[in-house]
């Protein structure tokens, strides 16, 4: 099993820009198959990990972090995390 919090910043990360797991794995240089696998949360290797984090231009630790309890039920529905307008 991979880290407990990559799956759901891959996927949080990659509905937002809107793209497929297919756009994302020709990105990353691999298999819709393979994406499909890192975002169940199967075991992923360090440069697989790598490639994900340079297609979606974030960096390699972003894929780690704790993500806030609200959009957790955001990336379990598939939806976009919602963009909130900064004051001013």
């Amino acid at each position: 099993m991979t880290d407990r919090f990559v799956p759901f910043n891959v996927r949080r990360l990659r509905i937002a820009r809107s793209w497929s797991q297919v756009r994302l794995g020709q990105s990353a240089g691999l298999s819709q198959d393979a994406v499909s696998s890192i975002e169940r949360g199967l075991w992923v290797s360090d440069d697989r990990l790598g490639a994900i984090a340079q297609a979606l231009g974030v960096p390699f630790a972003d894929l780690k972090q704790p993500l806030p309890d609200s959009e957790i039920v955001t990336v379990c529905l598939g939806r976009a995390p919602r963009r909130t307008a900064k004051a001013g």
